[in-house]
């Protein structure tokens, strides 16, 4: 049986978080779970129903302006600086509102088994089973239209192919590799991290594999009021986009330049500001 430390964030989603970490510990028996979750201060009783359930876990306060990134990194360094967890065989990265499918993380375990050097994501899927979320690669910037979307999943069919970074809904990563390439980078507030990270891992020499089957299901988040609403004014939209949960300018040019190098980051950094002029 192989140890599994689970890492997640919570926000008054209390009935999402519960099903999340009960589904994870009451479908797969062939995984030992501990979980590190941090709340970022939920008013909804989030964090007294997380207390009461019988399972190996801890659950750290955040200050309700930790956002995703942020409180991602609080449950890292605990992973990191906690000697409980030295023998924790792999992490998994989640996020609350999967709810998963039976023996999906068994299924994955055995997959990263039989792969040396590799971290498998999690492939999820919406209710009519249509991919949500998963393994990510991304075009080739310095010929790519800018019309066409920077990147895009990687479908069941092509779990054999490497991909370069990921969704962090489901991510299941040798405990060594965490250990070796430590935390979220810190220029990050909410989005964006988990695609830097998928990167480091790459630059690290791993690979990056997306599952052949669906673990569970996982919606799309609700676009409507964000700054890609294209009902909204370009004012409103320019605003939102700013936002932490928008794609700050200067977050999301770090992460063009950082990635991708300076001439991409200039050009694709304009990019919003041309969707939102254009109303797309």
């Amino acid at each position: 049986m192989k140890t599994v430390t689970v890492i997640m964030t919570c926000f008054n989603r209390r009935e999402k978080t519960l099903n999340c970490i009960s589904s994870l510990c009451t479908k797969n028996p062939q995984c030992q779970f501990k979980f590190i979750i941090v709340d970022d201060h939920s008013s909804d009783g989030t964090v007294e129903a997380i207390q009461k359930l019988q399972y190996d876990l801890v659950c750290l306060p955040g200050t309700g302006k930790l956002y995703w990134a942020g409180g991602m990194r609080k449950g890292i360094d605990y992973f990191l600086d906690q000697k409980e967890y030295m023998e924790s065989d792999y992490v998994l990265f989640v996020n609350d509102d999967v709810d998963f499918y039976p023996e999906a993380i068994d299924r994955m375990v055995e997959v990263l088994e039989h792969r040396n050097r590799a971290v498998l994501v999690g492939n999820c899927c919406d209710e009519k089973g249509s991919l949500t979320y998963g393994a990510v690669c991304f075009r080739k910037m310095w010929n790519k239209p800018l019309n066409k979307p920077m990147y895009y999943l990687l479908s069941l069919e092509e779990s054999h192919r490497e991909a370069d970074t990921f969704n962090c809904n489901c991510v299941l990563i040798p405990s060594g590799v965490v250990r070796k390439i430590g935390n979220f980078d810190t220029k990050y507030t909410h989005h964006l991290a988990d695609f830097d990270y998928g990167f480091q891992i790459k630059k690290y020499g791993y690979k990056i594999y997306g599952t052949s089957f669906f673990v569970g299901t996982c919606c799309y988040n609700n676009r409507k009021g964000t700054w890609v609403d294209t009902t909204l004014s370009r004012k409103e939209r320019f605003l939102k986009k700013e936002q932490p949960k928008g794609l700050p300018r200067k977050e999301w040019y770090y992460f063009l330049k950082k990635n991708f190098g300076l001439v991409t980051a200039v050009r694709y950094s304009l990019t919003p500001y041309i969707r939102i002029l254009l109303k797309r």
